[in-house]
């Protein structure tokens, strides 16, 4: 009978691993660290009912656990194959342990262990262990966004079918500060203006204290302008009158003092949300961007964008090319639009490139006050 590790192994390919939203400071959590450390007291990495993931020794055919405690070739036992840490404050750092015994008659080397989101690191105390060996896998992950995160770990060894193994980490965040909106959206607006849209931050501490506030982009101000105490605070977001053409994209950093409940302990903690505007003049596109996406190595690809008047009066192309292309190549060519304006296409070939597709299509016109505009060309190129 094959070992549990088959049904385990089929659960944990459907899995699927949310990704973060914002993050900040955290307070430690640190679960019970008696054997088992994963919550819930499962089954020690010695106990027979533990999962067993092997792989065969000489033969090729997998290798079958007829003695619960001992299979020939190379084979790890762990205690646990998740951990659920519960309801957690997105304040707090999270810690665990995975035990693993190696129950095999070969050592087992693990070559490396894989999240699957920046928000965790992983710990070995080395890499090669022998038969009869035990140890812990350490996790440390600072949760990030809202409700229910499963995210994976990857673990890499010839000692696993496929040469590799997966563990699940789950929990539940409860975020410290709300923001609603979550995106400060200004649509598509007159360049040459200010424009004003407001946030507010909701906290589990009604009297929490916003103590700053700023965007990394110098066009867009945020200022708070009702700091009632206790209560949500409303913040105004402002895109300044000197704001360039095309897309502008702010990310605000928030940092906030205030007690977490049950255990009310003080903690400085930053929230981060972010700002969008389309700005244009009498000159516009329909897309920020040639956004050409995942390419495949070696295939070709074309991407088009409606460049038109707001005034929808006729107008001329003066000039139009790609600057900075990665990869080299790329080409951008205009035809009249049915419905006024230019359709301008982009083309272009991965050929041996990897990695990302980047540049910029510049393009001047006669139309009066608008100089020379560029959209960014943004793409990857993948298996």
């Amino acid at each position: 009978m094959r070992s549990l590790l088959g049904f385990l192994l089929a659960a944990l390919v459907v899995s699927a691993f949310p990704a973060c939203g914002e993050g900040g400071g955290k307070a430690p959590l640190q679960p019970d660290r008696s054997a088992p450390r994963a919550e819930g007291g499962g089954p020690s990495a010695t106990d027979p009912a533990a999962p067993l993931a092997v792989r065969a020794g000489g033969g090729g055919e997998r290798a079958r656990a007829v003695d619960p405690e001992w299979v020939e070739g190379q084979a790890v036992r762990f205690a646990s194959e998740q951990h659920d840490f519960g309801e957690v404050s997105d304040t707090q750092t999270l810690l665990c342990t995975y035990p693993f015994e190696i129950v095999g008659s070969e050592a087992v080397v693990i070559t490396k262990v894989k999240a699957s989101c920046g928000c965790m690191t992983t710990s070995l105390p080395k890499q090669r262990f022998e038969p009869g060996e035990g140890a812990g896998l350490e996790l440390e992950w600072e949760p990030l966004g809202r409700g229910k995160q499963t995210k994976g770990l990857t673990v890499y060894s010839t000692a696993f079918d496929g040469g590799f193994h997966r563990l699940l980490a789950t929990c539940t965040v409860r975020p410290f500060v709300r923001v609603q909106p979550q995106l400060v959206y200004f649509g598509e607006v007159e360049m040459g203006r200010e424009h004003e849209r407001r946030a507010t931050l909701t906290c589990e501490d009604p009297s929490f204290v916003i103590e700053s506030i700023e965007c990394t982009n110098p066009h867009v101000d945020v200022a708070i302008v009702d700091d009632t105490n206790p209560g949500p605070r409303t913040v105004e977001v402002t895109l300044g009158a000197k704001a360039p053409w095309g897309q502008v994209v702010g990310n605000i950093t928030a940092r906030v003092r205030g007690r977490v409940p049950p255990g009310d302990e003080e903690v400085v903690h930053e929230v981060r949300f972010n700002a969008h505007a389309r700005v244009f003049g009498d000159l516009r596109t329909d897309k920020t961007m040639f956004a050409v996406g995942k390419v495949t190595p070696g295939a070709e690809f074309r991407y088009e964008v409606h460049l038109s008047r707001a005034s929808g009066q006729p107008f001329a192309l003066l000039d139009l090319g790609v600057d900075n292309a990665q990869p080299p190549g790329m080409t951008v060519t205009s035809r009249p639009a049915p419905e006024g304006g230019y359709t301008l296409v982009l083309t272009g070939a991965s050929g041996g490139h990897r990695g990302y597709i980047r540049g910029q299509v510049r393009f001047a016109t006669d139309v009066p006050g608008e100089p020379a505009r560029r959209l960014a060309i943004a793409g990857n190129v993948a298996e």
